[in-house]
């Protein structure tokens, strides 16, 4: 069995992570590949970080992270493959990790960006505009196997440097997606839903005067997961969710309508409209900010609509709040365009074939056969377990008195 070793910067908690390299994982391993994942930060760091609390200790606990990972590579990077990179291998300073990685490792390289993270995001916090090298992808790029974009946008900068650039979208399962159910909102009121990181909350507030409007009018909740804080809007029924990954599906329940407003600027242009792909599968409306890739996910009037301006912003929102019928419909929509375009199992081929074409470490089976086998490997097991279910249920019952 092959072995690619995966590196990213957040743990499994970061959607990048969990999106772009984990979920690929189980696929992989079935085709005879067995990914080893590593991140730089820990659980508790990235959960800090998110709550907008890190504290100088945490600086020396980042420090020890780097200089760690600095060891790995100088040690074990040639017992791999391959080596899978999730945007970087540091997000602060020069690249001096992908230097001591492309000095001391001959394999194959292979990185995946799903953000424009060249680019300077206004949002960010001081370490983010001050101590990032947003020049080192000049040096990054022409050293890689295979760079993987989420869009084209993306895709565009990197083909500067790198001749092999491959355009795989964000996706997710869609049979996960697609069980879940909506819960029903309390007192008829329509629930508007946003789930995001800390970073984003910027973007949440452009929305703010047109929901806040809306509300005067109509038997509205907004609800928003992610977010560090609670919202201080001019809003009756106003809901701010801690976002935990055990829940991270059952979130999607309590939306009605999903919202992804976007400021315009170079670095939002290359977002990946991840969480247009979410709501889509989860058979929710979207009313959406027409930058990047927003406008190439949601066909506007199909399973959502595209709003500018404030004006905008209430018309779209206003039609879905009137109209359960039109929300279903755009819903329904949305999620045959996930299973078609922004699944695991439409995106699985394409990222099996950069591996194979560039790294040469899968076996000539094919991704549909490999995914074929996955899934029959999941219905055999849920099979044995009910024939075991059914043995169980046939043998004599004992009293255990167990308190249950």
């Amino acid at each position: 069995m092959s072995r690619i070793l995966a590196l990213t910067v957040r743990p499994v908690e970061g959607p990048d992570t969990r999106y772009r390299i984990i979920q690929y994982m189980p696929l992989l391993k079935t085709a005879g590949v067995e990914v080893e994942h590593q991140s730089l930060l820990s659980s508790e760091f990235y959960r800090r970080q998110q709550q907008k609390r890190l504290t100088a200790l945490d600086v020396g606990r980042y420090l020890a992270a780097v200089a760690q990972r600095a060891f790995f590579l100088l040690r074990h990077c040639h017992r791999y493959e391959a080596i899978w990179i999730s945007r970087e291998l540091s997000p602060l300073g020069p690249p001096l990790l992908e230097r001591l990685l492309f000095s001391r490792y001959k394999g194959v390289v292979v990185f995946d960006f799903d953000d424009a993270i060249f680019e300077v995001d206004h949002l960010g916090g001081f370490l983010h505009r001050y101590l990032r090298a947003f020049t080192k992808y000049a040096y990054i790029a022409p050293r890689c196997a295979a760079i993987v974009c989420g869009n084209e946008y993306l895709a565009a900068y990197f083909r500067r440097f790198c001749p092999n650039v491959v355009i795989i979208p964000a996706c997710v399962e869609h049979e996960r997606y697609a069980a879940i159910e909506r819960t029903p909102a309390p007192e008829g009121r329509t629930r508007i839903g946003w789930i995001g990181t800390a970073t984003n909350q910027g973007h949440v507030e452009l929305i703010r005067k047109p929901i806040e409007a809306l509300a005067k009018k109509h038997a509205l909740e907004f609800v928003t997961v992610g977010l560090p804080e609670r919202l201080h809007w001019d809003i009756k029924h106003l809901r701010c969710l801690r976002w935990s990954l055990e829940e991270e599906l059952g979130f999607f329940r309590e939306f009605d309508i999903g919202v992804m407003p976007l400021e315009d600027t170079v670095y939002t242009r290359g977002k990946c409209a991840f969480k247009i792909v979410q709501y889509m599968a989860a058979g929710i409306p979207v009313v959406a900010s027409p930058i990047g890739a927003n406008k190439e996910v949601l066909e506007h009037g199909v399973q959502g609509l595209l709003a500018e301006t404030e004006e905008e912003w209430v018309r779209a929102l206003e039609a879905l709040l009137l109209d359960a019928r039109l929300r279903r419909s755009m819903g329904d929509e949305g999620r045959k365009r996930v299973r078609a375009f922004y699944s695991l199992e439409a995106c699985w081929p394409r990222y099996a074939d950069v591996l194979r074409g560039y790294c040469r470490c899968c076996p000539e089976q094919t991704p549909e056969q490999t995914l074929d086998q996955t899934l029959a490997g999941e219905e055999g097991g849920e099979l044995e377990a009910d024939a075991a279910q059914k043995a169980e249920n046939k043998a004599p019952q004992r009293d255990n008195n167990n308190g249950s």
